[in-house]
């Protein structure tokens, strides 16, 4: 687990999980939340959940992290032994290219896409102090990549909601338990859902969980 500080809660929080007291070192946690980054506390959390074998939750958690920004080889590392202990079929093991392609933009905070677009504005203004950018058809060009990758976070990837089944669930045709089960959905599956009704959430990626599920059985993010 990641700390934050040397107050003497830091070392509580240390001992109750070596000691394996994991629900008390999650209200520990969970009292302690505004003192973490929201990177850093979905991380801990994360790692509380895969000690409690809340696998749903600790995948919920690690990709919050990492689309929160807290980007890391041991966040990586404990997602990817979450997964290989679920072993679902879903976006981030899809045959299609663009549900692949979607996961792994999820793990990416919009905080980079914003940096990128500052980083491409400093260079673009050094161009244009060498006089690299003397015509109007240039500055338009670069302009329109400079501004791409907010554009692109804004306009699209914002508006994706991602979500984790945080426990072995039902997929219904329709947004009711009255409608026909279509199958059911393993606890830690990675989805992507769009359309609302009422305490369902429509299913659009990936292709083989298409359906309708309840909120209450999954976490968004």
């Amino acid at each position: 687990m990641e700390t934050t500080n040397a107050n003497g809660w830091v070392d509580a929080l240390k001992t109750f999980y070596i000691e394996g007291e994991y629900d008390n070192a999650e209200k520990l946690l969970l009292s302690k939340k505004g003192l973490y980054s929201p990177g850093a506390f979905h991380f801990n959390m994360g790692t509380l959940k895969v000690k409690k074998g809340s696998l749903g939750l600790a995948r919920y958690n690690f990709e919050k992290a990492l689309a929160e920004g807290y980007i890391g080889s041991q966040v990586f590392h404990n997602l990817n032994l979450v997964k290989e202990k679920i072993q679902v079929n879903d976006i981030s093991t899809s045959k299609f290219w663009k549900d692949r392609a979607l996961d792994n933009l999820g793990m990416v905070s919009p905080h980079y896409y914003f940096g990128l677009t500052i980083l491409l504005l400093i260079l673009t203004f050094f161009l244009m102090r060498i006089n690299f950018l003397k015509s109007t058809k240039k500055i338009i060009v670069v302009a329109i990549m400079v501004f791409m990758p907010s554009i692109f976070q804004l306009t699209y990837l914002d508006k994706i909601r991602f979500a984790v089944v945080l426990e072995e669930s039902g997929l219904y045709e329709g947004p009711s338990k009255i409608f026909t089960e279509i199958k059911m959905l393993d606890e830690g599956s990675k989805l992507i859902v769009k359309q609302k009704n009422g305490g369902w959430y429509f299913i659009v990626s990936p292709l083989s969980m298409t359906g309708w599920i309840s909120k209450d059985k999954i976490a968004l993010y």
